[in-house]
């Protein structure tokens, strides 16, 4: 899997009882977590890979679902 390619990348979320990381994915052998940041200063969202930042965006992508 390519990380660029992740947006685009069918995934079903599941949602957590974290306010801070509402929703979690488990593709293959990795650990997906999206994060709620402080918006409108930054993104709303981070898209977070085995623990590392690895995209931030405000848009929920259409391939995903939650």
């Amino acid at each position: 899997m390519i990380i660029k390619n992740l947006k685009k990348h069918k995934i079903s979320w599941k949602k957590t009882d974290s306010h801070e990381y509402p929703y979690q994915a488990q593709i293959e052998d990795k650990k997906l977590e999206i994060r709620i940041n402080d918006f409108p200063e930054n993104a709303l969202y981070s898209l977070i890979l085995n623990g590392v930042v690895v995209d931030s965006f405000d848009d929920w992508p259409n391939s995903w679902s939650r």
